[in-house]
């Protein structure tokens, strides 16, 4: 059973660009590669949940983090 996210919000290819700065081509070249945030049809339209996109920066982040105080 899907979970419900009453606190999350709901974005289009579009909103998720403006939020990454990520392109919309380059969602939809990971998409198509099976990397990047998750996502998910509805309808004919591919959306994201805005804490997904958060969660996966954040772990792009993590990952290759360079510099700064250890």
């Amino acid at each position: 059973m899907p979970s419900t996210r009453h606190d999350d919000e709901l974005l289009s290819i579009n909103d998720a660009d403006n939020l990454s700065g990520h392109s919309v081509a380059t969602y939809r070249w990971y998409r198509a590669n099976g990397i990047g945030p998750k996502s998910w049809k509805c309808g004919r339209y591919v959306k994201y949940w805005r804490s997904d996109i958060l969660a996966w920066m954040a772990a792009q982040e993590a990952a290759t983090a360079r510099g700064g105080m250890r």
